[in-house]
């Protein structure tokens, strides 16, 4: 019988794996979208053992950081310091990215300090359907 320690482990390994499964689609239904609202082709270089290597990394680019923690939780709404925080850059980085984010339509301001993901995700998707 395994301990409870050996469960703990083994569920967070489960989540990790569901977490990078999670955003590997959502990358992939954001270029769809992209690609559905733009009416052309993705700039997006086939997928071979390059991108799929490349899409596993980890972000370096700030911005990509920053983007990728909005969108780890869609609908959570981030303090300038949790994003710092998450992505090791300091405030006002954080708070002048966000700005040009916002301006690039990839992040959206929700109340006074606070932001969120602007584009929708899977897990918001069935509920746009709904409306």
């Amino acid at each position: 019988m395994a301990s409870l320690k050996q469960k703990l482990e083994e569920a967070g390994a489960a989540l990790a794996s569901a977490k990078e499964q999670l955003a590997m689609a959502q990358r992939n239904w954001d270029e769809l979208f992209k690609q559905a609202t733009a009416g052309g082709k993705s700039k997006r270089p086939a997928l071979g053992i390059v991108a799929t290597v490349n899409a596993m990394l980890p972000p370096t680019r700030a911005v990509d950081r920053i983007e990728s923690v909005l969108c780890a939780d869609a609908h959570r709404k981030f303090s300038y310091q949790d994003i710092a925080d998450r992505t090791d850059l300091p405030v006002p980085s954080v708070k002048a990215l966000l700005y040009r984010m916002k301006k690039a339509g990839k992040a959206l301001r929700v109340g006074r300090g606070r932001w969120q993901a602007a584009q929708p995700t899977l897990t918001n998707l069935d509920a746009m359907k709904a409306q």
